[in-house]
C-alpha cells in the first residue's frame, strides 16, 4: 500500500510540473531572437519599389452652364402685333428686327406734327425780325420760340413712338422664347421675346473657403458639360465675399462657344491647384492603423514595417495618387493585412501582372479630384 501511494504521488507531481509553463519548455508563442531572424520564420510579403512623381490635384466643382447674356424685351409702345420677322430658336444679329407693332395712326400724327413744327418756325423767325427792327417786344419773340421748341418736341416724341414698333434684338444671340402672336395686343411693359447670348458660355460654381486662395482671375479650368462635351475655360469673376450660409464663393468661368453649345444644361468643373509629389498605389493596400488612420505600409533597407498616414492627392479609374510616402519607397501590395508596424519581413518584388487582353476598352479618363 505505502508503495503504492508512492507512485500516485509521483505520478501528480509530475503532471503538475509538466502543466506548469516553462518548466519543461518555454511558452508556444515566444521564440528566440536567433529564431526570430531565421528567414524560414519571417512572414513574407511582395513589395513594389516607386519613387514620387509630381502631380496636379483639382478642386472640383458642380455647376450649371449659363448664358453670357440674356434679355426679356419689353413694349415700349403699346399696340398690335403686326409682323413677326424671326422665330423662336433662329440666330439674330444686333439691330435685327424680330417683330413691327401696326402703326395706326403714329405716321398721320408724325405729319401734322412735322406741319406744325414748320409754322412754328415762321412764326418764330417773323417775330424775331420784327424784333431786330424794334417793332416786337422780346416776350413776344421768346413766346414764339418756346413754340416753336413745343412743336419740334412733339414731332421726336411721335418719331420715339414710331420706332418703337419695331423690336430691335440688342446684341447677337438667338430667340429663346416669345410670348406674343400675330394679332395680339401689347401694352407697354407687356413682355415680347426672350434672347439669349450663348457665346460665350458661362459657368458659375460655389468653391469652400478652405480651397479659394488656390484660384485666380484669369486661371485656367477644365469643363466637362453633361452629355460628354469637354472644353477648356478661364475664371472671369471671383466674388468678394463668402455666402454666409453655405460658406462659399461664387466664381464664374467663361467658356467660347463657336460650336453653338446650349445653355442650362450641368457642368463639372476642374481647377487645377499646385503640382504636389506623390505615388500611384492600388486603393486595395490602404490600411488602418491603431488611430484610425489611413495609410500604406512600407519595408526599409533592413525590410522592416513601416506605417505612414497618407493624404489622397487624385484618383484614376482602377489607382490612387496619394502623398506622405518617402520620396523612394518600398510599398507592401500583397501581406499587408498580415504584419505590424516594427516588425521584420522577408520582402520579395511583386510579379507585375500581365496585362490583359480587353474588347472595347475605353481610353483612360484625365486625373481630376
Amino acid at each position: 500500500m505505502k508503495k503504492s501511494h508512492l507512485m500516485a504521488l509521483l505520478v501528480t507531481a509530475i503532471l503538475v510540473l509538466w502543466m506548469l509553463p516553462g518548466v519543461f519548455r518555454g511558452p508556444a508563442d515566444t521564440a528566440s531572437p536567433s529564431e526570430q531572424d531565421d528567414p524560414k520564420n519571417l512572414m513574407t510579403v511582395e513589395i513594389e519599389e516607386q519613387d514620387s512623381k509630381p502631380v496636379v490635384s483639382f478642386i472640383i466643382a458642380q455647376g450649371n452652364v449659363t448664358p453670357d447674356r440674356e434679355v426679356t424685351l419689353r413694349a415700349e409702345t403699346e399696340g398690335t402685333v403686326k409682323e413677326i420677322l424671326i422665330q423662336e430658336g433662329q440666330p439674330v444679329k444686333e439691330g435685327d428686327v424680330i417683330l413691327r407693332l401696326d402703326m395706326e395712326d403714329r405716321q398721320i400724327r408724325l405729319e401734322r406734327a412735322r406741319a406744325r413744327v414748320a409754322e412754328m418756325k415762321r412764326k418764330y423767325d417773323a417775330a424775331k425780325n420784327l424784333g431786330e427792327k424794334g417793332y416786337a417786344a422780346q416776350t413776344r419773340i421768346d413766346e414764339a420760340l418756346a413754340q416753336f421748341k413745343d412743336a419740334q418736341a412733339e414731332e421726336q416724341q411721335i418719331m420715339l413712338e414710331i420706332g418703337d414698333t419695331e423690336i430691335r434684338a440688342p446684341f447677337d444671340g438667338i430667340i429663346d422664347k416669345r410670348v406674343v402672336e400675330v394679332g395680339d395686343f401689347v401694352s407697354i411693359k407687356d413682355e415680347i421675346v426672350t434672347v439669349v447670348d450663348n457665346n460665350p458660355l458661362v459657368i458659375a460654381v460655389p468653391i469652400p473657403q478652405k480651397e479659394i486662395n488656390d484660384v485666380s482671375l484669369g486661371g485656367t479650368a477644365l469643363i466637362k458639360i453633361a452629355g460628354g462635351k469637354e472644353t477648356g475655360g478661364a475664371i472671369r469673376f471671383i466674388a468678394p465675399k463668402a455666402d454666409e450660409t453655405t460658406r462659399t464663393f461664387r466664381i464664374e468661368i467663361e467658356i467660347q462657344n463657336p460650336g453653338g453649345l446650349s445653355s442650362g444644361t450641368s457642368a463639372e468643373v476642374y481647377i487645377p491647384k499646385k503640382s504636389i509629389k506623390a505615388h500611384a498605389v492600388s486603393p486595395g493596400i490602404l490600411t488602418l492603423d491603431d488611430k484610425g488612420r489611413t495609410g500604406i505600409k512600407t519595408v526599409d533597407e533592413n525590410d522592416i514595417v513601416h506605417f505612414y498616414p497618407i493624404a489622397i492627392v487624385s484618383a484614376e479609374t482602377t489607382s490612387l495618387f496619394v502623398s506622405g510616402l518617402p520620396d523612394h519607397a518600398r510599398i507592401i501590395v500583397n501581406g499587408q493585412g498580415y504584419v505590424r508596424e516594427a516588425e521584420k519581413v522577408t520582402a520579395v518584388l511583386a510579379k507585375p501582372d500581365k496585362p490583359e487582353t480587353a474588347k472595347n476598352e475605353e481610353p483612360p479618363h484625365e486625373r481630376a479630384d
